[in-house]
């Protein structure tokens, strides 16, 4: 164990309205069988449908309450130690009010995570409806890191629950034993994010204008990249759920999002159009501009928006126009065309 810090991995588990599946989460953090101390974050976005009431029923069969409790105006935390397995720690943060729907509060999470984060080498992610199933998970993962220096992430292969069978756009359980390079995981999502382990230096790759991030997973991977190699383990150890209005169960309306805000690929060509298909990240901006022309309310904000994708490709943005028949139509084909 490295002295510089007081934990091997910290896990990072954001749930929000879990109570039917937060119990099966914990039991995967709890059943970590590890050679290192480990703790887990766990923080409850303020739920309304009985979830607190269900973590804390959790930790208070499984957990020795004598350790640390702090409470402010924002949060009750409890600090403490699994009673059986002496490497597993929880840090659990009972919200008193939901910051996600108050937008300079936001970061404020992220703050609670950092406090536990620093004091780790790697870090885990598995959100609260999501689980571990292989004990072994952390052990398998930090060993390859810890013989591997040139490599910054690991996941596994997830395997995907869905009793209702509803649509989803992510395919688990095709993750190979081997190197995965950055446009492939950009491209396909086959990344499980519950099944990832990284090292804290990722977070020093700078990024220019991070408020137009729109999916933070990807951009963690993303940056992992910068720094060193991304492998993936065939080992199934984790499960993805899908859930009822999840991102990932709607592809359609996650689609439409996205094509909301070409700003998001525009942050992506910024920081890592280095390392990844940079025709691939043009055409989907161009794209994305295209889409949205088709939502704007006003007239110039139609233009606005054709005018910057033909300024990436004309070819694109009037196939377009033709194909979608714009409200403006054969008006704004002669506007592009002569770049007013």
């Amino acid at each position: 164990m490295d002295t510089k810090y007081e934990y091997k991995v910290c896990t990072r588990c954001l749930t929000f309205n879990h109570a039917p599946y937060i119990e099966d989460t914990l039991s995967g953090f709890s059943n970590q069988e590890t050679t290192f101390p480990v703790v887990h974050c766990i923080i409850d976005d303020a739920s309304t449908d009985g979830e607190q009431e269900v973590v804390k029923k959790f930790v208070y069969e499984n957990f020795c309450i004598d350790g640390l409790t702090e409470e402010t105006d924002d949060y009750v935390m409890l600090f403490i130690r699994h009673k059986s397995n002496v490497n597993c720690y929880f840090a659990v943060y009972f919200l008193k009010y939901n910051h996600w729907r108050v937008p300079e509060f936001k970061k404020r999470k992220e703050e609670y995570f950092v406090r536990w984060t620093e004091k780790a080498k790697y870090t885990a992610l598995c959100e609260g409806d999501d689980y571990w199933t292989d004990s072994n998970k952390l052990q398998k993962q930090v060993d390859f890191l810890e013989n591997n220096n040139d490599y910054t992430l690991c996941f596994s292969n997830a395997k995907l629950l869905n009793p209702d069978n509803l649509p989803c756009s992510f395919d688990a359980g095709h993750i190979e034993d081997r190197d995965y390079l950055p446009d492939e995981y950009f491209k396909t999502w086959c990344i499980p994010t519950a099944s990832v382990l990284y090292r804290k230096e990722i977070k020093e790759v700078q990024l220019i204008k991070p408020e137009r991030i729109m999916h933070g997973d990807i951009i963690k991977f993303l940056q992992a990249a910068k720094l060193g190699k991304i492998r993936g383990m065939s080992d199934v150890m984790t499960v993805y759920r899908i859930n009822n209005g999840s991102a990932t169960q709607n592809p359609q309306n996650e689609y439409k999002q996205t094509m909301k805000r070409p700003e998001f690929v525009e942050f992506i060509i910024d920081n890592f159009g280095d390392i990844l298909d940079i025709k691939y990240l043009y055409r989907g901006l161009c794209m994305r501009y295209c889409y949205r022309s088709l939502i704007q309310p006003t007239l110039e904000g139609k233009y606005h928006d054709l005018k910057k994708a033909a300024n990436i490709s004309k070819v694109i943005t009037l196939k377009f126009v033709f194909r979608n028949n714009v409200l403006m139509g054969i008006h704004a084909m002669f506007k592009i065309i002569l770049g007013r």
